[in-house]
């Protein structure tokens, strides 16, 4: 995506700090209960996913950020969205402009051993999800992906 002033923005940049911008991409896995794949992490519950690394597209981020944070194994689909998300990271001391894509994924393999041992896979129903995550573009999204399964 080249033009990031039309998407839904979340989050409030302090001019007292310098703001990095943070490209990520983030996955919305359902199972067939409907319960949302998420990633407990220190930090607090995310949807799986996390910063796109120089060359790479959101779609391989996805994939390679579920394996190494909860070894799971995914494909991406079709639906896409994307958001504007400014924070603040205590644990990095900086300000960041997450420029977030969200995609739909299923499940493609047998699961693997997770590199980050200090994430844990929880499975949450949409509802518990979106009172306990971290971002708001992530609640945001989970909202925008049940509203397009319900339209």
């Amino acid at each position: 995506m080249d033009d990031w002033s039309r998407v839904a923005r979340f989050g409030r940049p302090s001019p007292e700090h310098e703001t990095i911008i943070r490209p990520s991409a983030y996955a919305l896995l359902f199972d067939a209960d409907g319960k949302l794949a998420l990633a407990e992490t220190p930090q607090g519950l995310l949807l799986l996913g996390g910063g796109i690394d120089a060359g790479e597209a959101p779609e391989e981020t996805v994939v390679r950020e579920a394996r190494e944070e909860v070894g799971l194994v995914l494909a991406v689909g079709e639906w896409r969205r994307h958001a504007v998300e400014t924070i603040w990271s205590p644990r990095e001391l900086k300000q960041f402009e997450k420029r977030s894509v969200f995609v739909d994924a299923t499940i493609a393999g047998p699961s693997v051993a997770p590199i980050e041992t200090d994430h844990a896979l929880r499975w949450l129903d949409p509802g518990t999800a979106m009172a306990r995550l971290w971002h708001e573009s992530h609640r945001w999204a989970i909202s925008q992906w049940l509203g397009a399964r319900a339209g």
